[in-house]
């Protein structure tokens, strides 16, 4: 990557730094910037930098992610109405077994 694509690491104070503890502050920071693959800025007096991008291949691919995850989705959805009438009573457990069958109801009337 070179150089110029890399992201910044931005670290910015309120108070103004002399160049002798800004560069000592960029010494410090920079093993820790290479370490995620960036390069170190530092701002001071109150400045504030910003790094604006072109979002749209990012977006993009968010959106494709999100249409197989809805398509997938959908199929599942599908496969399950097409399994069976919801109104039945099933006839297995979800891991197979069989349900046993209950016994009939009766009623008991007592006599006087």
């Amino acid at each position: 990557m070179s150089e110029c694509a890399k992201p910044l690491l931005v670290i910015s104070t309120d108070r103004p730094l002399s160049s002798e503890a800004r560069e000592k502050m960029t010494k410090a920071l920079e093993p820790i910037a290479q370490s995620i693959g960036a390069k170190p800025l530092i701002l001071s007096d109150g400045l504030q930098a910003g790094i604006h991008s072109d979002i749209r291949p990012l977006l993009q691919s968010l959106l494709d992610e999100q249409r197989k995850t809805n398509g997938l989705l959908l199929a599942l959805v599908e496969a399950m109405a097409d399994e069976r009438d919801p109104d039945v009573e099933p006839l297995t457990y979800l891991n197979g077994d069989p349900i046993p069958p209950e016994p009939p109801y009766v009623e008991f009337v007592r006599k006087r």
